[in-house]
């Protein structure tokens, strides 16, 4: 299979998730499609109020390819987003600053940085945190999580774009649950590359 046939399959399977109006996208026009979308995104945040607030925590480092479609994705949902920034060389920070101003009316983003070397995950993760106890992953996420102020927090990675459905989803599981529980476990991801042979 050929990258072209790829990235069609792949844009196949992402149109086919259930967005409740992408199933009409061949057959609406631009305006009627934005139209419906920014309705969507209306009742994304009127059901805000319904649930216990929501703070996303962001640790990332180099996430400038996808953390604008990431945040974007949830900013309708969160009452805050946490960026905690370890060391990005890249564009990371420029682009969470400028969605930081543009996204004040709907959510707000705070950035905080942490400079210290975190020892990455893996094979040789344990051995580096025996000689070095300070670059634990577990620090950091503790960090990280204590900088929140909301009900519920949800950790979130820069390269994940949540699916309107998908938020449907979280949604729904705050509003009936949150009152009996204290942690609501998940499972959002849809793996498409199951179904890719190369």
């Amino acid at each position: 299979m050929n990258l072209g046939k790829i990235i069609n399959y792949i844009e196949s399977k992402v149109i086919s998730i259930n967005f409740d109006f992408n199933h009409l996208a061949g057959y609406l026009s631009r305006d009627e499609r934005d139209k419906i979308t920014l309705k969507h995104l209306s009742s994304i945040i009127d059901r805000r109020k319904k649930h216990p607030s929501v703070s996303a925590i962001y640790r990332v480092k180099n996430g400038a390819q996808f953390i604008e479609l990431s945040i974007l994705s949830i900013a309708a949902f969160c009452r805050e987003i946490i960026i905690v920034d370890n060391n990005s060389t890249d564009d990371t920070l420029l682009i969470v600053e400028r969605l930081k101003s543009e996204l004040q009316e709907i959510c707000e983003i705070k950035i905080y940085q942490y400079t210290s070397q975190v020892a990455l995950a893996g094979k040789n993760y344990n051995d580096e945190i025996r000689k070095y106890p300070e670059r634990s992953l577990a620090k950091y996420y503790n960090y990280a999580f204590s900088l929140a102020t909301s009900e519920f927090l949800m950790k979130c990675d820069a390269h994940c774009i949540f699916t309107p459905a998908g938020i449907d989803s979280i949604q729904r599981k705050l509003i009936s649950n949150h009152k009996s529980v204290d942690v609501i476990c998940l499972s959002w991801h849809r793996s498409i590359w199951s179904h890719v042979r190369l």
